[in-house]
């Protein structure tokens, strides 16, 4: 079992994920809804909470369907969902190296899986709703990639696709006038992401010995490293026309 470690590659997903969806606009306009003259905007708020814990408070509470009445329209999201995906499998065993001013360091080839979000559009009119979807359903053609810093140490990136899969919608208005109306459109989206396991810490080389040892008829020579300066000196050279032939 590897020792403790955490690079944040889930947190840093889902932070990007609800970044996607942070500069929704909604315009309400006079007498025609595409190109009346505006007499509202609003900017659509979004947080990550799951789902049934509003539904629930707002359901439950009249007092409180009153309250988010008034802050409609707006999004949350959450993580449904950690699924293996085996088509992005690379060979185990393999290992990313990278040299840094602290060392070199080497990973093994990461882990594939698919992060499954539902995002949530609530409103309680449709025209809301229909310009929230009309900002967002562009941006998938077929998915979204964003990039971000898996393991710091070693400043390495990575480019995470992101599909949208369906859209299911609720409408709770049956009719009566009196019952608050509450529209939500459940999007999903699954999001391919890499994770790495523990890093490797090998320290910094600096001193390297390369000998080579051929026929004395043909010549043999020695190699190396000089640790402080990084050049490569010829360190002893014999030849037959020339025996015992040094050079740097």
């Amino acid at each position: 079992m590897a020792s403790e470690f955490y690079h944040g590659i889930t947190k840093s997903v889902v932070g990007s994920f609800g970044f996607i969806f942070s500069n929704l606009h909604i315009k309400r306009r006079k007498h025609d809804t595409v190109n009346g003259d505006v007499w509202q905007e609003l900017k659509v708020p979004i947080s990550y909470a799951p789902k049934m814990k509003w539904w629930e408070a707002i359901n439950s509470d009249p007092a409180r369907q009153k309250q988010v009445n008034v802050t409609l329209p707006r999004m949350s999201y959450e993580i449904m969902g950690f699924t293996y995906d085996p088509t992005r499998k690379l060979t185990r065993g393999n290992s990313i190296n990278c040299v840094t001013p602290n060392g070199n360091m080497s990973v093994k080839t990461p882990s594939p899986w698919n992060i499954e979000f539902a995002l949530y559009l609530v409103a309680n009119n449709q025209e809301d709703i229909l310009q929230m979807m009309e900002q967002i359903l562009p941006l998938f053609n077929p998915d979204y990639t964003i990039r971000i810093k898996t393991i710091s140490e070693m400043n390495l990136p990575m480019n995470i696709p992101i599909s949208l899969n369906s859209v299911a919608i609720e409408d709770n208005y049956d009719g009566d006038y009196t019952s608050h109306r509450l529209i939500v459109y459940t999007l999903s989206f699954t999001a391919k992401v890499m994770y790495y396991g523990e890093v490797q810490r090998n320290g910094v080389i600096t001193d390297v010995q390369y000998n080579v040892d051929a026929d004395k008829e043909k010549g043999y020579y020695q190699i190396k490293v000089d640790g402080e300066t990084g050049n490569v000196i010829i360190d002893e050279w014999y030849w037959p026309s020339k025996p015992n032939n040094k050079q740097e």
